[in-house]
Order: C-alpha cells, then sequence, then structure tokens
C-alpha cells in the first residue's frame, strides 16, 4: 500500500519514521531513504540503533538547503538522489524489507532530481507487494490519487514565525 504525509506543518518524516518504528516492535524490516537531508537529525540517529530500521541518506557530497546549492552542487545532488532511488527500486525488487519509506521524495520531484513518471512507475510497480511511505510537500495530483493512505499535516502555529531558530531535538 501506497501512503502520503504531506503539507506545510512540522512533522512527516517524524509520523514515516514513526511507522517505522512500530513495525520494528513487530519484526518487520524498514529502509528509509532521505532525500534532501543529510542524515544528522534525531530520528535517523535512533534509528539506527534499531535492527530492523535501515536509513540511508541521499545528500552526502553536498551541504545545505537546495535553494542555496550552486548550479554544480545541484548536479550532484542529482547524481546521488538518482543513485539513491535507484537503491530504493532494487531494494524493492529483492524484497529486502517490509516497508520503504522516500522521505522527502515531493521535494526531490518538485526540484528536478527526481522525474515524477519514474516515481510513478515504481509505485505502480511495487505498491500493491509492500508500503511504500512518502513524505514532502505538494506531491504531485497523480501520486495523491494513487495512493491508499493521504495525511494531510497543516501548520497551525510555528514558532519559527515569530523569530525562533530550529532546536536540536525538537526541529531535527
Amino acid at each position: 500500500m501506497i501512503h502520503i504525509y504531506t503539507g506545510d506543518g512540522k512533522g512527516k518524516s517524524t509520523a514515516a519514521l514513526g511507522l517505522a518504528f512500530r513495525a520494528s516492535g513487530h519484526g518487520m524490516k524498514t529502509i528509509v531513504l532521505s532525500f534532501l537531508k543529510d542524515g544528522t537529525s534525531g530520528e535517523v540517529k535512533a534509528a539506527q540503533d534499531s535492527e530492523c530500521i535501515y536509513v540511508k541518506c541521499c545528500q552526502t557530497e553536498v551541504q545545505g538547503f537546495f535553494w542555496n546549492l550552486s548550479d554544480e552542487e545541484k548536479i550532484k545532488l542529482k547524481t546521488e538522489t538518482q543513485r539513491g532511488f535507484l537503491f530504493g527500486m532494487q531494494c524493492a525488487d529483492g524484497k529486502r524489507c517490509d516497508i520503504l519509506v522516500l522521505d522527502e521524495v515531493a521535494g526531490a520531484i518538485s526540484n528536478g532530481l527526481l522525474e515524477e513518471k519514474d516515481v510513478l512507475e515504481f509505485l505502480v510497480m511495487y505498491g500493491q507487494d509492500m508500503e511504500i511511505v512518502m513524505t514532502g510537500r505538494n506531491f504531485p495530483e497523480s501520486m495523491i490519487a494513487l495512493a491508499d493512505y493521504v495525511s494531510e499535516i497543516r501548520e497551525v502555529k510555528h514558532p519559527y514565525h515569530e523569530g525562533a531558530e530550529a532546536r536540536t531535538g525538537i526541529e531535527f
């Protein structure tokens, strides 16, 4: 089945990893492919302690937010992102996990790092054989229509808008 956590609110990736932790309590294996992130968040560190959760961050060669990267860095990031997605396809094809999380895949698509059609083909091919969980803002309608679960996390209020900095253990 295909799950989507989307919206402008905080907690999409945390919800996906919460599902991974729940599944691990039942011995299910989860592979998390984290796009547009460097792997320094607390939930990634916690997941590394689980025998049932494997996290692969697909942004290691360049650091920083996409909109701050040079053209050369964006090319490197695109290569890394596509390599990570290929790894996910191999995991699904080889039935290496029960759950595959594509964290921030919507951002990878909207920034031109992955092609919508490639992700759609992947979902059609494997979405009924395993749980595929995707996170990010502004998913294409084609993916919303295909998904079995769609949860929207909406921001009502956030201290960032009052000048608060991101806090270790809370925002990352």
